[in-house]
């Protein structure tokens, strides 16, 4: 028998099961709801209840899972974190604590899927290949480790102040790093060699240059610049030189480099001063002032003025590195001029070696000279000699000057010594 909608019977059977839905919506309506509220709480007791229920909500589960590691409930917090990506396999945060759980309780295989999954759920991402790659670590499997820290800095190379040494300590192996742990990046490699100058591996730092040389990629001055210093202060003024030599494309610095003819940079001042490698470097100081002076040019579009207001001076704060030869005959020149220069004594030109401080030439006092003047004069470095440093001394030192002096056309070259 069919009953018809519209009698009695099939209205009311109609009612009673809107009725039943309903109440059934109203139900999971609810349960959703009080488990959303349980949720919001950090004790236990909530999180079973809200896992109880909304059993088929994963971040229910992930947070009990949270909850039971702190507790130091392994296997419970274990199963939570399992149930979790079984709900939803597509959050590699799931999968990492699942993960860790299983490190805890000595299930390393388990521990390698899950982080296997973590990684396939999320490839590119620098915070999951952080955490992946510090699990790895603790079970000394450099090469995956290293793979997951090279993600890392693809991602965000900010972070190799913190990858770099963790790498390092864990295998101490420039060549493993290159290859396995940095992407080919110059701000990586600049941390890198950061990092190996701080460390006093010359050797290490040495090849990470190279592979800054090989990249071609532009590179920052100032890295460069401290590099240098590194290895000066490591008596290793060849190799600084050269480093200054292949950083000419890679920081445009073409302009500055020492020639046959002149190995004084940017002797005439017509470049801007770098401050730093073997341009000039000056410093400042309260009672000294430099200033480039186009008013007042000579061999070139501008010199140098230095002026002067101290009670007590040693040197006027400029000073260049020259790289020389041993048993090598040079031979030296520049030009001044002076105004109001008052003062027993005056500047002089200082060559002396870096490292022994011999000196090697001295010029004549500085000084009463209105019009451009030259000095000059030859010297024969020593036998040890490699490095020279060019600096503008106060003669007597630590006596009161006052005025203005213009230097430029300064030069240095190989020639005969005086008298030859």
């Amino acid at each position: 028998m069919q009953l018809s909608p519209r009698t009695p019977i099939a209205k009311f059977l109609s009612l009673i099961a809107c009725l039943a839905a309903a109440v059934l919506y109203l139900a999971l309506a609810s349960s959703q709801y009080l488990a959303y509220r349980f949720a919001e709480k950090t004790d236990r007791a909530s999180l079973q209840l809200a896992c109880r229920l909304d059993p088929w909500n994963a971040e229910y589960q992930y947070k009990l899972g949270r909850i039971l590691t702190l507790l130091q409930r392994g296997p419970e917090a274990s199963d939570a974190f399992t149930r979790a990506t079984e709900l939803n396999s597509h959050d590699a945060t799931y999968w990492l604590n699942l993960a860790a759980t299983q490190d805890v309780l000595g299930f390393p295989q388990r521990r390698r899927y899950a982080l296997q999954q973590a990684t396939a759920v999320d490839p590119k991402s620098a915070s999951v290949a952080w955490e992946v790659g510090n699990l790895y670590l603790t079970e000394r499997d450099y090469v995956s480790a290293f793979d997951q820290f090279q993600t890392v800095l693809k991602a965000a190379p900010s972070l190799s102040g913190q990858v770099i040494p963790l790498c390092w300590n864990a295998r101490p192996d420039v060549d493993a790093l290159l290859n396995d742990a940095l992407p080919a990046s110059p701000a990586v490699y600049s941390s890198f060699l950061e990092f190996l100058m701080a460390k006093n591996e010359t050797a290490s730092a040495a090849k990470v240059w190279t592979q800054i040389v090989n990249l071609g990629q532009p590179a920052q001055l100032s890295d460069v610049n401290d590099y240098i210093r590194y290895l000066i202060g490591q008596r290793q003024p060849e190799q600084a030189r050269m480093v200054w030599e292949q950083a000419a494309p890679l920081c445009g610095i073409q302009s500055y480099q020492p020639s046959h003819d002149n190995l004084v940079v940017n002797g005439d001042f017509s470049l801007n001063i770098l401050n730093g490698g073997f341009d000039w470097i000056y410093d400042k100081r309260p009672d000294v002032s430099l200033e480039l002076d186009p008013t007042q040019p000579h061999l070139g579009p501008r010199s140098l003025l230095i002026s002067y207001d101290s009670g007590g001076l040693d040197d006027s704060g400029i000073r260049q590195l020259i790289s020389v030869e041993p048993n090598t005959a040079y031979h030296f020149s520049a030009y001044f001029k002076t105004q109001q220069l008052e003062g027993a004594g005056g500047p002089r030109f200082f060559l002396q070696d870096f490292y022994n401080e011999k000196p090697y030439f001295e010029s004549d006092d500085l000084k009463d000279s209105e019009v451009w003047k030259p000095t000059n004069g030859d010297f024969k470095t020593g036998p040890k000699t490699s490095l020279l440093s060019l600096q503008v001394k106060r003669v007597p030192s630590g006596g009161a000057i006052r005025g203005r002096i213009w230097i430029d056309g300064i030069r240095l070259r190989p020639g005969k010594e005086s008298g030859q």
